[in-house]
């Protein structure tokens, strides 16, 4: 797509912040010539990782009024929005890790307060996802059992429908891993 491509850089270019003065740097000092798709993929990313953190602001409502309320869900999504901590200073890849731990909470819950073992899965899915990107997925799997377990511990929930959904998480959260390492040549 090299018009997609150039498109893209052009419009970088007309910005007063030209981040592909960086590429030259770069490239004069490692020896390296970049190309039209790298730069555009660059700059792509350093769009759209942003993006993702973002993004987590809909889940991270919903959880909110999930397990609180309404109101409580609001403040919570305000200070996200506001501490430029959470949101700006955060490198590379640890721009997914909110969402996607955020995303496997908020279904995981979703699927207990529901009886919905469709949930379950998507949530192990997603942290499948998850964990593939870093290991610091698995206190999010901590996380998600302990809350289970104070589900069932208050609720007196059905004790097989509580097995069922961790079972299923569980299949769920080792199967894209398990699959890779076993596709993997």
């Amino acid at each position: 797509l090299p018009t997609l491509t150039d498109s893209l850089l052009n419009v970088v270019k007309s910005t007063t912040l030209d981040p592909l003065l960086v590429f030259s740097i770069i490239g004069s000092t490692f020896h390296h010539s970049f190309s039209n798709a790298e730069k555009a993929a660059s700059v792509f990313l350093s769009l759209f990782l942003p993006f993702l953190k973002c993004i987590s602001i809909i889940p991270m409502y919903y959880l909110g009024k999930l397990i609180y309320d309404k109101k409580t869900s609001l403040i919570a999504v305000c200070f996200y929005a506001v501490i430029p901590a959470l949101n700006l200073f955060t490198p590379g890849m640890d721009q997914t890790y909110t969402l996607v731990s955020i995303l496997s909470f908020y279904l995981f819950c979703f699927s207990i307060k529901k009886n919905n073992i469709w949930l379950a899965l998507l949530s192990g899915l997603v942290l499948s996802i998850g964990i593939m990107l870093s290991f610091c997925f698995l206190v999010i799997l901590g996380l998600i059992i302990c809350y289970g377990l104070i589900w069932f511990w208050i609720n007196k929930t059905h004790f097989n429908y509580i097995l069922k959904s961790f079972s299923v998480l569980f299949v769920a959260f080792t199967a894209l891993p398990l699959l890779f390492y076993l596709l993997y040549d």
